[in-house]
């Protein structure tokens, strides 16, 4: 049981690193390219559908984190992470 909740912190942390990269050097750059009158319209899109994406992976981080955690892995460099 620990070896898959442990499995499934992984996974879920390494898709949020590939998201994380993807946003930072392709998304957010390629907003120099939308217009100053289009900007507020295309960041409220950008905000309320980024979530689709990023919000299922970082609850099942973070809950996988806590039970982790509540399971008495205290070690430092998993409290660091």
């Amino acid at each position: 049981m620990f070896d898959d909740l442990l499995m499934f912190h992984i996974v879920s942390t390494s898709i949020m690193v590939g998201v994380i990269w993807v946003i930072q050097l392709v998304h957010y750059p390629s907003f120099k390219y939308v217009k100053e009158s289009d900007y507020i319209i295309f960041q409220k899109y950008h905000m309320s559908n980024i979530s689709y994406i990023v919000f299922p992976v970082m609850f099942t981080e973070l809950i996988t984190a806590l039970l982790i955690f509540f399971s008495g892995e205290k070690s430092l460099f998993f409290v660091l992470s």
